[in-house]
């Protein structure tokens, strides 16, 4: 795997730091990881930060990265009667509302910035 990820809890918050060559199939690996620990550790909140990350997705592939989040989100969490994933993605993305919205739309809770700050903003205000 070319991707890699640190994850670890704080607050109510998972924190997941990216790095390495972007590609899809890892990317869509590391997001089911990340949603895993979610549920794992009983928080409803994931900061994903890939600002050292390599490569850009393409428009599809952001496309497929945000339908696999709803799929992850609808069958790891909501069916089993957990809240909704309030989830901020920080990073360099050539169309970061595009995949936002495609989420968004779905009925996701989803915020794509190159503002960290912002991010956590955004986090601190979500309520499950």
């Amino acid at each position: 795997m070319t991707l890699s990820i640190e994850m670890q809890v704080s607050g109510d918050v998972l924190e997941v730091v990216a790095s390495g060559e972007f590609n899809l199939a890892d990317a869509k690996k590391t997001l089911e990881e990340g949603i895993d620990a979610t549920v794992e550790r009983g928080v409803d909140k994931m900061l994903v930060d890939y600002r050292t990350m390599n490569g850009r997705a393409s428009v599809q592939e952001d496309y497929e990265y945000a339908m696999h989040f709803v799929h992850l989100v609808e069958t790891k969490r909501l069916r089993h009667g957990l809240p909704t994933l309030h989830a901020a993605y920080v990073g360099h993305n050539s169309q970061p509302e595009f995949a936002e919205n495609v989420a968004v739309n779905r009925g996701m809770s989803v915020l794509s910035t190159d503002d960290m700050d912002e991010a956590v903003r955004w986090l601190s205000e979500r309520r499950p």
